[in-house]
């Protein structure tokens, strides 16, 4: 069975011409954009001149409910410096929330697929684009990428201290 139930509300904009036959759903970004697009776009709207009647406009609201259990969590290990490491993180079912942080530092690194930070420490991290695979990559590691990282799915961590050994140890 999955770990987590996660959901998320939607709003959705329904247009119907007064015959009910014609009708037209929109998701929205922005709900004041939807008359402008209707009206210029919409093919209930058509540009006869002896338009008459009543367009209704409905909003619905969904709550989309999904499962996500996290498959593969990430590891304590000891890495040489100028190496790239893999510190793994799958996800099976609905992923989106995955938030891999520096815990030591409390900073998001990456939100989903999506880079949370601009620091230039962080410049050399990248997530895995493999689907289901929230992986973190951290390519040519330097000893200021020693740390405790984590692997958020909901209210779940999955930690991984991060050790870099210099490859010049005497």
């Amino acid at each position: 069975m999955y770990d987590q139930l996660r959901w998320k509300r939607e709003m959705y904009i329904h247009w119907t011409y007064q015959d009910i036959n014609s009708s037209v759903f929109f998701k929205p970004l922005v709900i004041i954009a939807f008359t402008i697009l209707f009206a210029s776009q919409s093919n209930i709207l058509k540009q006869d001149k002896d338009f008459s009647g009543f367009i209704f406009c409905f909003g619905h609201k969904f709550v989309t409910i999904a499962f996500s259990k996290v498959i593969g969590i990430p590891e304590n290990g000891t890495y040489l410096e100028g190496t790239d490491i893999l510190l793994t993180c799958l996800v099976e079912g609905a992923s989106e929330n995955i938030i891999w942080k520096d815990v030591e530092e409390d900073i998001k690194i990456f939100v989903g697929r999506s880079k949370f930070t601009m620091k230039d420490k962080y410049q050399n991290f990248y997530i895995s684009k493999i689907q289901g695979n929230y992986s973190l990559i951290i390519r040519d590691t330097t000893k200021s990428d020693e740390g405790l990282y984590s692997c958020n799915e909901m209210d779940t961590s999955y930690l991984a201290k991060v050790t870099i050994e210099s490859m010049w140890n005497f």
